[in-house]
């Protein structure tokens, strides 16, 4: 039976039928298989977290502007706005401020409090899963492919606002599927504030109620009292928003980066119309791009369980998207050979943006092999945006049908999650810098349209080949990310032990030091400076610079090496050594 036939008669028999009240009721009780697969994950989760120990009273990224906000509140009980925040974030800060409240100021304690949420949102991954009728070993392999992403894993070991924003998302969409499947009022209220909380993080949040007004009203009758309960969300999240506007304005704050991004869409949309197609197509096409490498195993399990999706058609359909990937990447100067195509959080040589001077001609060891994995992953990446789009074509025709023949229980949450991802992806494209790291919410939401296809919801449905190379898919995104956070995290501790004694020790002015992003940031942060000057992010005076590559500096730029401390790295490529150099005249 030919894959179109085979998947329309299974997705056909199941998504017509109502759910039953024993199934209704399973929802409210957790069977013993789900506490098995939660307790697993959780202790995954607890693994990894110990092996890349995450402790340090340090910053990452632009936590230390929001860590400030977080320690304020807890301290004063005044919500102070961070000055370098784009995002709404006050959900988050609220958040941070009660661990703070109950362990004390650190950023070891605010870095628990994002793994903590990170853990409820690989947990609300695996129930949501189980809510669409996902077998309990598929939705724990799911759930686990979030967690060892390396984007998810190290955003949630700092306190940006990924993971909280993530956390919420996913929460809200977990409570609005069960209120479509039941249609029961507190599931409704649960979701309304999840993606409120979610809006309060940052204002994308905004995707998930503006699709659910689409997913509710799809397929009956607009009436009154439809169209009042489709707009409940996006009413809440609407109010949440401008009454975080109006106490900002009426206690006097006006934040400097707030709502910055939105001025770049705006920016980006000014410029001549060639210029904007050609940004918006290309951060679109990354994304998708992005989107399938990372759902790579579960992709390949639905390839070796449709073996006769080998069709003269999907040979076609294959070489033409190596092609015009190849072209689109090579014609947008970015080669498919120079992977990451995105940074921040992953970066060439691991995790964790290079936010400093010090980073100047540093070259890794065995960079042949690095070079190697990169390009390994970019064909990884075509292989998995072509199968991702040809499975998603095959999916639309499916639901297209299912509309017109008006059976519309599933359909509403084929919507549902399909509109998240558009209306989330229209601004992320947008905007002139494009991170990895905005992109999780939309890898989430197109695993779950996988997932309603009904021949993909268990796993004893696919054949042995295909279930081992999925696991040993997964287990090896763990086994990169597990070590590159943990460098990450041994390479920032060291870097933060050579400041403080050189700040605290030392008695060195911090305007002498260009100590890296966050410690200028922490230190000279200056309002009227958005840009990075020559020097860089709000260097005063680079007398000193803390560096893990000596060499240029000292050779090229007058410094002379001061110091050194080794770093405790497992990857052969991260950085082994910080140093702190002077200049000589």
């Amino acid at each position: 039976m030919p894959i179109t036939a085979r998947l329309y008669w299974t997705f056909n028999m199941t998504v017509t039928a109502k759910p039953s009240a024993a199934w209704n009721q399973d929802c409210f009780k957790w069977a013993s298989v789900d506490w098995q697969m939660v307790t697993l994950i959780i202790a995954i989760w607890l693994v990894m977290i110990i092996l890349v120990n995450p402790v340090g009273n340090f910053p990452l990224n632009d936590d230390w502007s929001f860590a400030a906000s977080a320690r304020l509140l807890a301290d004063i009980g005044h919500f102070v706005f961070p000055d370098w925040s784009a995002a709404n974030i006050v959900a988050q800060i609220f958040w941070g401020s009660l661990f703070i409240k109950i362990f004390g100021f650190s950023f070891t304690v605010l870095r628990f409090s994002t793994l903590i949420l990170g853990l409820i949102g690989i947990i609300a991954v695996y129930r949501l899963l189980r809510e669409i009728k996902t077998s309990s070993g598929l939705s724990a392999i799911a759930a686990l492919l979030i967690a060892v992403n390396p984007i998810y894993f190290a955003s949630s070991n700092t306190f940006m606002t990924d993971i909280p924003f993530y956390s919420f998302s996913v929460l809200s969409l977990f409570f609005l599927t069960r209120f479509l499947l039941y249609n029961n009022t507190s599931e409704i209220v649960l979701g309304i504030a999840a993606a409120c909380l979610a809006v309060l993080v940052r204002q994308l949040g905004f995707a998930i109620p503006i699709a659910f007004v689409f997913a509710y009203l799809a397929g009956g009758q607009l009436t009154g009292k439809s169209l009042t309960v489709s707009l409940f969300p996006l009413v809440g999240c609407v109010s949440s928003h401008f009454a975080l506007k109006l106490w900002l304005q009426l206690d006097g704050q006006s934040p400097t980066m707030y709502g910055h991004q939105i001025n770049q869409v705006q920016n980006a949309l000014s410029q001549p119309i060639l210029d904007v197609v050609t940004n918006f197509s290309y951060n679109i096409f990354v994304s998708i791009l992005y989107i399938g490498l990372f759902l790579f195993p579960l992709l390949i399990l639905t390839f070796f369980n449709n073996r006769n999706i080998i069709t003269k058609k999907f040979i076609y359909f294959g070489l033409i998207s190596v092609a015009v990937t190849w072209l689109l990447l090579y014609f947008g100067q970015s080669r498919i050979l120079n992977w990451p195509l995105l940074g921040n959080p992953i970066s060439w040589n691991g995790v964790g943006p290079l936010l400093q001077s010090g980073s100047l001609g540093y070259v890794p060891k065995n960079i042949i092999y690095l070079r190697t994995f990169w390009t390994i992953i970019g064909f990884v990446a075509i292989a998995s945006f072509g199968l991702m789009l040809y499975l998603l074509l095959y999916f639309s025709k499916f639901i297209l049908v299912h509309i017109s023949e008006r059976k519309h229980i599933n359909v509403r949450l084929a919507i549902l999650f399909s509109a998240t991802t558009i209306i989330y992806l229209l601004p992320v494209a947008g905007v002139a810098q494009l991170f990895d790291r905005y992109l999780l919410l939309p890898i989430t939401t197109v695993m779950l349209l996988f997932f309603m296809i009904p021949s993909f919801t268990k796993l004893e449905n696919f054949s042995g080949l295909g279930k081992l190379t999925t696991i040993l898919s997964v287990s090896f995104m763990g086994l990169i990310t597990v070590p590159a956070t943990h460098d990450y995290l041994s390479w920032n501790r060291v870097r933060w032990a050579a400041l403080d004694d050189m700040v605290l020790n030392k008695k060195i002015n911090p305007a002498r030091i260009d100590g890296g992003f966050e410690f200028n940031g922490s230190y000279l942060y200056n309002p009227k400076q958005i840009t990075a000057n020559p020097k860089g992010w709000w260097v005063v005076d680079n007398e000193f610079i803390i560096a893990y590559e000596n060499r240029v500096l000292v050779q090229n730029y007058g410094y002379r090496t001061v110091a050194s401390y080794p770093v405790n790295s497992w990857l052969s490529f991260s950085p082994h050594t910080i140093y702190v150099v002077q200049r000589t005249y």
